[in-house]
């Protein structure tokens, strides 16, 4: 949840304010979550849809917070243009962690040699740009010319700390307490087994 510079400096202070969002769904969800966690609900706030015009929306004043906004992205879109704002990280608000980037494959059809080695490379490709974040800067900047800029230079560097450096590793508990979590705000029908949703192909 990034926040726009002023009055509101916890979730707390959100009381009244207006709240804004892209997706229905997940996003409503969330930002009752971190609600709850300061005694107050969806009720307190006006969720307004911004689409995905997050910076713009709390830049122009429109709203006061957004969720759903990237934290390396947006904050540094903010500050760039002299409107600096605050980010409220979910995960320390209540929210269990997830991962971000999740991988889909069909059980019934895939080729579990090729996403092996399509796992292997995506750790590969991470080692790298850990190791090596100028040189991979470079790489990624020199791909089209749109990219090498200022906002996307920030982010990079914000990016790096974020890789999961083992991609391959998959955290059954993560997945439970986040499917508890979906169910109970309503968003799945159901409680499922971890193994009937996610699969560790190096296991394979």
């Amino acid at each position: 949840m990034v926040l726009a510079d002023g009055p509101v400096e916890t979730p707390a202070d959100l009381k009244g304010r207006k709240v804004g969002f892209s997706v229905g769904g997940v996003e409503e969800a969330v930002p009752g979550h971190v609600l709850a966690t300061h005694a107050l609900s969806l009720e307190d706030v006006e969720l307004i849809n911004v689409n995905w015009s997050m910076s713009p929306a709390l830049m122009s004043g429109q709203i006061d917070a957004v969720i759903g906004a990237f934290r390396n992205f947006e904050l540094n879109q903010m500050d760039i243009a002299g409107v600096p704002g605050r980010c409220f990280y979910v995960e320390e608000e209540g929210l269990p962690p997830y991962d971000e980037l999740i991988y889909v494959a069909n059980r019934d059809t895939m080729d579990v040699d090729m996403i092996q080695r399509f796992m292997a490379a995506t750790e590969k490709a991470t080692q790298y740009i850990v190791n090596h974040p100028a040189e991979s800067w470079e790489i990624f900047a020199s791909t089209s010319p749109e990219l090498n800029d200022e906002l996307n230079k920030r982010a990079w560097v914000d990016t790096l700390s974020r890789f999961a450096l083992r991609p391959t590793a998959m955290d059954a508990g993560r997945y439970a307490t986040f499917e508890a979590f979906l169910h109970d705000a309503g968003l799945i029908p159901s409680i499922n087994a971890v193994s009937t949703i996610a699969i560790d192909v190096t296991t394979q």
